[in-house]
């Protein structure tokens, strides 16, 4: 193959991929941002129950390390696999989008959960199948997510509920997870179409978790940064079960819900585009303190918005600016301690125990926190629900406080190729 087949091949490839990347990120978020207000007001079921539904979004954690680790390039290559899962999930969601009763709901929102839970990785190392530049190249692939998520809730939110006035909106939201459904569908079909890659049948590759990932994780640094991490991503659940049902209560209408909350993901762009070199400059655990500021000033905004667009606005602006300064120089630190030996056992365990129980734990007590501290009669009526946050956030800041004593952090650094 001589260069000009190469070059083509390679522009084919971005082109293919981030169109999947973007789809992908444009079908949940259509659902993420609004499933708490749509099981609260749109069925009518109470705070603790929405939460404990929610929950279930942890089991796709738990087995999506499994999938990568036994199933994927083993015995079925990522791209079908991946195709496979998001045909399931599109089966899953528009079940879900004409169901009513809770088991139904709770049976098909967990079918739904273990079937969407492998399309991130998977998509993931889809990419890193095709992608020549592993710096460059994903960075402009990932990008599309953002910009998927982001226009999703303006195409959907600002002119299919614009158009619905005197139609009953909350009946309406629904459509979101129709649109969804639809979109996992054509990604699935999509997908089976994608050029495959290797299937690997080596008997000595390492297991679900090698032994020495462990080892790893148990470091005293590790476990603190893994219970910084699992604190953060309690709020994070507290946000995505929250949001949407607090801007309905501070007057935004159902048709600005979404796209008032796509701009968190405005400034993630720039903030992930200088990541690295911010990292270079400042070392990596004054980002990761830099991180739980920004989530702190979200929550702290919120909780002292009373009802001022303005500031919620400014809240969630903050939004993508925690993603990439805490959770992604997280992801940073971490590969700092790994070997190629044990790097996919750590990342798989630091998800199950950050993620996985911090996706259940945080949703569950995001329900019950909701439905005894906040109060339908406005915005203010949810200061309780964003000072609790604000309480584990300052326990998120402790577990950084005592990370990398030595020159560790400072210098751990992102490839910017």
């Amino acid at each position: 193959m001589n260069a000009t087949q190469r070059t083509r091949r390679s522009r084919t490839a971005l082109f293919r991929l981030s169109v999947l990347t973007f789809f992908i990120f444009f079908g949940a978020g259509a659902v993420v941002p609004i499933m708490g207000l749509y099981l609260t007001r749109g069925l009518r079921f109470s705070g603790s129950l929405a939460g404990a539904i929610l929950s279930l979004a942890a089991l796709g954690v738990f087995v999506a390390p499994a999938i990568g680790s036994v199933v994927a390039d083993r015995f079925v290559s990522a791209e079908r696999l991946l195709g496979f899962c998001l045909l399931g999930s599109a089966l899953f969601m528009f079940l879900l989008s004409n169901a009513d009763s809770i088991a139904s709901v709770t049976l098909l929102f967990a079918g739904y959960s273990l079937m969407f839970g492998p399309v991130m990785s998977l998509n993931n190392a889809v990419i890193f199948h095709h992608i020549e530049r592993r710096g460059g190249d994903y960075g402009r692939i990932r990008v599309f997510g953002t910009l998927g998520w982001i226009a999703v809730a303006w195409l959907f939110s600002w002119f299919w509920l614009r158009a619905g006035r005197g139609v009953l909106r909350a009946e309406r939201l629904g459509d979101a997870l129709v649109l969804s459904a639809v979109v996992y569908a054509s990604m699935g079909v999509f997908g089976f179409f994608l050029p495959r890659g290797n299937i690997y049948r080596n008997k000595e590759r390492p297991g679900f978790i090698p032994r020495d990932a462990f080892s790893v994780v148990f470091k005293p640094e590790i476990l603190a940064l893994t219970a910084a991490v699992f604190l953060c991503i309690l709020t994070d659940r507290f946000y995505y079960y929250g949001a949407a049902i607090f801007l309905k209560q501070s007057g935004f209408d159902e048709s600005r819900i979404l796209p008032v909350l796509s701009l968190g993901q405005i400034l993630e762009i720039p903030a992930m585009a200088y990541l690295g070199r911010i990292l270079a400059r400042f070392g990596a655990k004054k980002v990761l303190v830099l991180g739980l500021l920004c989530n702190g000033c979200r929550y702290l905004l919120f909780t002292f918005s009373s009802n001022r667009p303005e500031l919620i606005i400014a809240g969630i602006v903050f939004h993508g600016l925690t993603y990439a300064f805490f959770f992604s120089t997280a992801l940073v630190c971490l590969d700092a301690f790994v070997k190629p030996s044990n790097r996919a056992g750590v990342h798989q365990l630091f998800t199950v125990i950050s993620s996985g129980v911090g996706t259940l734990v945080g949703n569950l007590l995001a329900g019950l926190v909701y439905q005894h501290a906040a109060s339908p009669s406005g915005a203010s009526g949810f200061r309780p629900f964003w000072m609790i946050c604000l309480a584990i956030l300052i326990a998120a800041l402790v577990c950084v406080a005592s990370l990398f004593h030595g020159e560790k952090g400072e210098a751990v650094t992102i490839s910017t190729d």
